[in-house]
Parts: structure tokens; sequence; C-alpha cells
């Protein structure tokens, strides 16, 4: 008894499993359909769909049999690492520490920070009594001896030639010791050795100062010199003269010219760049020494084709573009990337300004295909 209504339950199950087919699948609605004597629509493929006519399903679920549709861009030219960007030291065109010439006691200063100095202009002095005694000494010495010269030469006494000779001698020498002297005295007195702008002076009046202690240092700042580093592959493009730009933080929107002053005679071995040195002109005197300068080079680096950035495709071997040749036919052309900007890819392959690359529709190309050309597309 049992067993009978295992059986029965099965037997209503299956019917209901039947039944959801015959209703849900196209297969059980045709069958249907033609129990009941309907007419029957069938898709592309032959088998039938519930409502459908048989003008409609045979046009569902086929491709189109023409040429893909594309876009396509033409390719240009341009120019690899047009401009160079690099951070500098600026320094002063030139630049002196004054120090006394010996030691003593600071009597005088005649500079202070922000003067304007020439050469030769006197800036401080050392105390000099002993050297004003010294030089004194040596004039009354010299006095002495041109008048004993004197004497000898005009006597009509019997005055040797060794006398006469030896008379000289000591005159001479009484000069070189006054000419010491005045140098001596020289010497105390703080020289400017070049011309330029005072910076802050170090010392005060009344402090004992040597060879070694730096007094003030005085700036030529009509034009900065700022020193930076380029990479070996622009050496050859790099020559003097050559114009260039200058950005400092102190000045934020600003721009300073100047231009290609040096290059050093060696590469760094190690980091592989070369010095350069720019000079940048100064007449207003608001640039200092010390301040950091990002320089700007333009230059003509190497030309290579530019193309549209979604001309560029992708698989296992690199980079490639598709280009379209004789009859629109695709061409499958591989490169590679040289220099990728915002609106344009400098790519190295066999390609030439005015060849056409497609950008859109990619996806369905393959070589020797033809193609159908959007003509409201981004390369009309």
């Amino acid at each position: 008894m049992r067993i009978a209504k295992q059986l029965a339950l099965s037997v209503v199950v299956l019917a209901a499993g039947a039944a959801l087919a015959v209703w849900y699948t196209p297969e059980g609605a045709a069958l249907l359909a033609r129990a009941s004597g309907k007419p029957v629509a069938t898709d592309g493929a032959g088998q039938g769909a519930p409502g459908q006519t048989g003008g409609q399903g045979a046009g569902q679920g086929r491709r189109s049999d023409g040429p893909p549709l594309v876009v396509v861009v033409p390719v240009t030219e341009g120019l690899a690492n047009a401009r160079l960007d690099a951070i500098g030291t600026g320094e002063a065109l030139n630049s002196v520490t004054v120090m006394p010439q010996g030691s003593g006691v600071v009597t005088r200063l005649a500079v202070k920070a922000g003067d304007p100095v020439k050469a030769g202009q006197l800036l401080g002095q050392l105390d000099n009594q002993s050297e004003l005694l010294a030089r004194d000494k040596a004039a009354v010495t010299l006095k002495g001896s041109l008048e004993t010269k004197k004497t000898y030469e005009g006597s009509n006494a019997s005055i040797t030639r060794l006398q006469q000779f030896t008379a000289g001698v000591t005159a001479e020498e009484a000069q070189l010791e006054l000419n010491i002297a005045e140098t001596n005295l020289k010497k105390r007195d703080i020289i400017a050795p070049a011309d330029g702008v005072a910076g802050i002076v170090q010392v005060s009046l009344g402090a004992y100062v040597t060879p070694s202690t730096p007094l003030v240092v005085l700036d030529d700042r009509s034009s900065l010199l700022v020193d930076f580093y380029v990479p070996e592959h622009f050496v050859s493009y790099l020559k003097p003269g050559m114009a260039l730009e200058a950005r400092t933080i102190a000045f934020p929107g600003e721009v300073f010219k100047g231009e290609v002053a040096a290059l050093d005679n060696q590469m760094d071995a190690v980091s592989r760049t070369i010095r350069v040195r720019a000079r940048i002109g100064n007449g207003d005197d608001r640039l200092r020494g010390g301040m950091s300068f990002t320089v700007t080079l333009r230059f003509e680096g190497e030309r290579y084709p530019a193309v549209d950035p979604l001309a560029v495709q992708w698989d296992a071997e690199g980079a490639y573009v598709w280009r379209l040749g004789e009859g629109d036919k695709a061409e499958k052309v591989r490169g590679a990337v040289v220099q990728r900007d915002a609106d344009r890819v400098l790519f190295k392959a066999e390609i030439k300004p005015g060849d056409r690359l497609v950008t859109e529709g990619v996806q369905r190309l393959r070589p020797g295909m033809g193609v159908k050309i959007d003509k409201g597309g981004a390369g009309a």
C-alpha cells in the first residue's frame, strides 16, 4: 500500500514538471500551437516562438554581414621631450668674502649692509700706529742716504769710486725699506677687491681680527648663476647662449629670462648627468644667491609620429595600431610608445604623418579586413 502511494506521488510530480515545460519553453508552446491547429512562427534557427510571425523571427539573432564601422584619426608629428625642467640653486655672478691682510684691532668701518661698493673703495681700517712710525723712520733714513749720495757725487774731494757706489746702494736700500713700510701701512686698510653690494658686516669697532676673520661679503647680483644637472640624453642639444626660463617660489607666477652660460667638460659617471650653468638677469636686484630655481629648457628633440591615445592597442606581443591602407583595408602596425602626453602619444613605428589610424571600432578588425569609415567621427 505504501509503495502504491509513492508511485502515485511520483506520477503527479512528473506530470506537473511536464506541464511547466510545455507552458514555459518555446518548444512546448509550439507543440500546443500545433495541437490546437494555430500557425507557428519560427526564429532564425528554425525554432518556434509564440506570438511572432515568420518574417519577424527571421531577423532576430543575426549579425550584420557588412564591413565594420570605424572612426579614424590622422597621424601627426611631435617632438619628444621638447621641454626639460631641472632644479638648481642660484648664486651671485661674483661673490667675495673680504678678510683683513693682517691682525689687529678694527678702528674704522666705512660700510654697512646694503651699500653698493666699487673695487678699491675703503671698507675699514685696523690700528696702524706701528706701521706709521715704521714708514716715517724709513722716510728719514732714505732722506739721509740720498743726501750722502748727492754729497759724494758733487764733491771735488778725493772720494773713491767704492764710496760713491756704497752711498748709492745705501740710498736704494733705504728706498726699498720705505716702500715696504708704506706697503705694510696700506695693508692696515681694508679695501674692496671687486664691485658688489655689501652684506651684513660681521665685525664691529674694537674687535680683534686676523687674516682668517671674515668681515663682509660683497655680491655682484647684476646677474645670477644657477647650476643644475641635465641627463646625458640631452647633451647634444645643449649649447652656450640657449635661451631658458627660470621660476622661484619667492616670486610665484613670475618668469625670469636667462641663457645657458656654460657646460661642464665632464659627465658625472654615477648619475650620467652633466652640470650646466645658467645666467639669469637681475637688473632690478630682486633675486638673491641661495634661492632655489626651476629652470625650463625648450629645444628640438627627436621627432616621432604623434597618434591619438585611443589608437594604441596592446596584446601579448606589445603595442600596435590599426592603419587603413589602400581600399580602406585594415593593417596591423606594431611599434613602441616613446612619450605619452595628455592628448597624444609619440609612437615609434612604420607610420607617417597623414596615415589614418582607427580609434573606434577596433574590436572586430582583422588584418586585410575592409571597413566603413564613420564620416561623422573624430577623424572625418
